[in-house]
């Protein structure tokens, strides 16, 4: 059987392993040098081949991870990466992506980015012939899309929140990047968890997290809210699709002296965890996707919650397996989610994720 070939020479299967090897590669720093499952005689090789890889930003953690994971694995595999950093600039990232273009690389890897911005431009590559893999970017445009389970992230931080306030209560959210795809899904996921709880209310109006000065700005914002609200338990959590909202809220908190508010978010970013096992915070556990590997089982990238307190080291638990989240509203919440949620099928770090209501099955080639 004849092997379809884009223009730049690289073939299909080479453009499937290619997609997997991204998907390992953009699992953070742990994963470099670790070799993706293929069968014999299968290993790829980008000998001779430039890979262009984009990123939006790495001034955030994953964002910095992802990045120079996927440097290093396009040298590890023989290729020549072309890596240019955006700076979290949208002028910069289409001018960024025109250039890259012109270049005609074999093939381009975007690292998140709000798809209005480039996708046009995604779709430019492509029609010129470039193969486009994304992280986090949900576009037609590309091969291979490579992403947390952020269906089952909002959903599960959604119910940790809700159970955590004894179901009742208001919330401040943040949704200022609603036009990036992971950031959409777990917000979306939080308002379908929310309306299953009618004394719960999301206090309009929302606020908007911003880039750059994102901690100082969030800390702004929330000061200013705990002045319009300043009676303990008018406000019972905050919420930000990231941690680095999160970062900023839970300071401005401890300032205030407020610190029977939790704070939510997602990624895990470091700064993040120090504030986690502080015992007096009011950061809750955030919810993160990691690799899961082994020296004898090859790394899958596969996800994971895991959350960590200071009396409880980090390991591989759902929020829902937490004591405080095994409630009868987490568990009635889960079984009304189950029947509304439609089912959804999206590749994830490489493998076939399905999401259907309260169930993730995860299809892997091993």
């Amino acid at each position: 059987m004849s092997i379809e070939k884009s223009e730049n020479g690289l073939g299909r299967r080479d453009l499937l392993k290619l997609s997997a090897a991204a998907g390992v590669a953009v699992a953070g720093a742990s994963l470099i040098g670790q070799k993706p499952a293929f069968a014999a005689g299968e290993e790829l090789s980008l000998k001779g081949k430039r890979i262009a890889i984009s990123a939006t930003g790495t001034d955030h953690f994953f964002d910095l991870q992802a990045y120079n994971a996927q440097i290093e694995e396009v040298k590890r595999l023989g290729g020549e990466p072309i890596a240019v950093d955006a700076g979290r600039n949208d002028g910069k990232l289409v001018s960024q992506l025109q250039t890259l273009i012109a270049q005609k690389p074999d093939a381009i890897v975007q690292i998140l980015g709000t798809l209005s911005v480039i996708d046009p431009w995604l779709k430019k590559a492509r029609d010129a012939g470039i193969p486009v893999l994304t992280v986090d970017v949900g576009s037609t445009n590309s091969i291979n899309n490579t992403t947390s389970d952020n269906w089952g992230i909002g959903k599960d931080l959604a119910l940790q929140l809700v159970s955590d306030i004894g179901g009742e209560g208001n919330i401040v959210v943040f949704n200022g990047f609603y036009g990036v795809t992971p950031c959409a899904i777990r917000y979306d996921q939080l308002v379908n968890v929310v309306k299953y709880f009618p004394k719960v209310k999301i206090l309009q109006p929302e606020l908007r997290d911003v880039i750059p000065n994102t901690v100082q700005d969030a800390f702004t914002q929330i000061t200013a809210i705990l002045n319009k609200y300043p009676e303990k338990g008018s406000i019972k959590a905050i919420w930000s699709a990231w941690d680095i909202p999160q970062l900023g809220a839970t300071q401005a908190l401890t300032a205030a002296g407020r610190t029977e508010i939790r704070t939510y978010g997602v990624d895990g970013s470091p700064e993040v965890l120090q504030l986690i096992a502080d015992p007096n915070s009011p950061a809750a556990p955030p919810s993160a996707t990691l690799p899961s590997c082994s020296p004898a089982r090859p790394c899958r990238a596969r996800p994971m919650f895991r959350h960590c307190s200071p009396t409880r080291p980090m390991s591989a638990k759902s929020p829902r397996s937490s004591a405080s989240a095994n409630t009868e509203h987490e568990r009635s919440a889960h079984r009304r989610i189950a029947r509304n949620l439609p089912a959804r099928r999206d590749r994830h770090d490489g493998h076939f994720v399905e999401a259907a209501g309260d169930c993730t099955r995860r299809h892997h080639p091993l």
